[in-house]
């Protein structure tokens, strides 16, 4: 049977730049979501259907042998304040979806993870990531489908949210000239555009990788006092930035988020990834 893909969260930041490369390879692919995209070819699919509509779900995913799964809460501030919503998302939804998965025989199921699962830090979009993983791995022994954890790094780029790390960056130097940053700088990020993630991620899908777990993160370690050296730089302004120095490990990581042990992973990288310079001004252009 040929492949063919659904994109459950394919109109989201890294679900759709996801879909734009499996377009461009040629693959069978068609978007879930429940917002259509704003960047979407006459030639896409894109099927209107809210992920909590457990009938459309069960009589959809009968036509797919793939999912990719990108629908989750993502905010971790949100994640944090709006907890029980965060539970009913990101763990009661999918483990809904999870179950029509096994009553259609899905081939494979690729959840789009974080490097969170590693931490401590995170809050409860930590603890989502974390549980939706143990919960893969269990449907998938009663439905006998491949699976795959694609753990996302630090991402920026066009379509990014607001409350993305660069974007409320750019936001603030945009409107402030100066930023205001919860942490002292020091912390170390490895930031990927989203093109890049996204390119790996079919490289993933194409290759025969035997692991169930892959990170997707940059190559280049970079201090977020370093980033705001280059973003001011960029935008012509004297650097301006008030660190706050109050570290609440319990939201987001500083220097690493290996703290935890999950499923093993491999890491993949790509040789022509994007600059971060030329990255951040492709994401200015697209703004402007």
């Amino acid at each position: 049977m040929k492949e063919k893909i659904l994109i459950i969260g394919g109109s989201g930041f890294i679900g759709s730049h996801v879909a734009d490369e499996f377009k461009k390879a040629k693959k069978d692919v068609t978007i879930l979501d429940k917002k259509k995209p704003d960047n979407i070819s006459g030639s896409q699919k894109y099927l209107n259907i809210d992920i909590r509509n457990n009938l459309k779900i069960q009589k959809i995913l009968k036509n797919y042998n793939s999912i990719y799964y990108f629908a989750d809460i993502a905010d971790i501030n949100e994640s944090k304040k709006n907890y029980m919503k965060t539970i009913n998302h990101n763990i009661l939804t999918l483990s809904n979806i999870l179950a029509e998965c096994v009553n259609s025989k899905i081939k494979k199921f690729i959840y789009a993870s974080s490097l969170y699962v590693f931490s401590e830090s995170g809050s409860f979009y930590r603890a989502s990531k974390q549980c939706a993983e143990i919960l893969i791995k269990e449907f998938s022994k009663i439905g006998k489908f491949e699976y795959r954890f694609l753990r996302y790094g630090s991402i920026y780029g066009e379509r990014a949210q607001s409350w993305n790390g660069i974007s409320n960056f750019i936001n603030q130097i945009k409107k402030k000239s100066e930023v205001t940053y919860q942490g002292t700088g020091k912390e170390i990020r490895y930031y990927i555009h989203v093109k890049d993630a996204a390119k790996l991620t079919l490289e993933s899908h194409d290759n025969k990788i035997k692991e169930k777990s892959v990170s997707i993160f940059g190559d280049k370690p970079v201090t977020v006092d370093q980033l705001f050296d280059l973003l001011f730089e960029i935008f012509g302004k004297k650097k301006k930035v008030k660190y706050l120095r109050k570290i609440n490990t319990d939201d987001h990581y500083g220097y690493s988020p290996y703290r935890y042990m999950p499923e093993e992973s491999i890491k993949i990288t790509s040789n022509n990834s994007i600059d971060l310079g030329e990255g951040i001004l492709r994401l200015l252009n697209k703004n402007e």
